[in-house]
């Protein structure tokens, strides 16, 4: 019988004492062959490592080897949340990931994942300039230009991200940005404004101002307000 993931961690938090004496019997489910065990197991390892990351660092080999041995999405979406937590505390990790995250976002067509690996590269792999720029890329085609306007504000979020790890990726995207502030939702006109105001600087501030005043005619109070600020 295969366990739910979220008592087997409300156990563990409940009773931390006894973690430490079943831990390795419990990583050992890592290496099953059913992968709806060891989709559990990293379930319950993401959760575990929001509390204390570092401890979970030794886990990383076999963690790496699951994200190239293994082609279940939701797996993997569950990876990339985890390694998100163990790449800020290992920069040899992060070089690593470079490769089979880039793999990743050039093949997958499941955007929950693109969406995960994105994040992954805002909180861990920045310094991999190309990769940063092929998610950008990616946000923009399945994200921002979907007809869908949760995944245009799923897009946005992500990256406002990569563009905080980032700054210097801003400006060429300042175009699909003004695009948003179009919206009729109110929430992605107001992080499309704030991604503005992060991307503007001296260099390009008259651009800045001239595409946001093209906006404001036909704007709400609150979208006045926030020009204004």
């Amino acid at each position: 019988m295969i366990l739910k993931a979220r008592p087997i961690v409300q156990f563990f938090l409940a009773d931390p004492d006894c973690l430490r004496p079943s831990f390795q019997r419990f990583m050992a489910t890592l290496e099953s062959q059913d992968i709806a065990v060891v989709t559990t197991s990293v379930s319950v390892l993401c959760e575990l490592a929001k509390f204390n990351p570092k401890n979970y660092l030794p886990l990383a080999p076999a963690l790496f080897h699951l994200l190239s041995s293994k082609t279940s999405t939701w797996l993997l979406i569950k990876l990339m949340k985890v390694f998100s937590l163990l790449t800020p505390l290992e920069p040899r990790l992060a070089k690593k990931l470079v490769q089979p995250i880039t793999s990743i976002i050039q093949t997958t067509v499941a955007r929950s994942l693109l969406f995960e690996c994105c994040n992954l590269v805002a909180i861990g792999i920045s310094q991999s300039a190309e990769l940063v720029q092929l998610c950008i890329e990616k946000l923009e085609k399945d994200f921002l230009r979907s007809g869908d306007i949760n995944l245009r504000y799923l897009g946005l979020s992500a990256l406002d991200n990569l563009i905080s790890s980032r700054p210097d990726f801003s400006v060429q995207w300042m175009s699909a940005i003004y695009d948003c502030l179009d919206e009729c939702d109110p929430s992605i006109r107001k992080l499309s404004l704030r991604l503005i105001k992060g991307m503007t600087s001296k260099k390009n501030a008259m651009v800045s101002v001239e595409g946001m005043l093209k906006r404001a005619p036909a704007a709400d109070v609150e979208f006045e307000y926030a020009l204004i600020v």
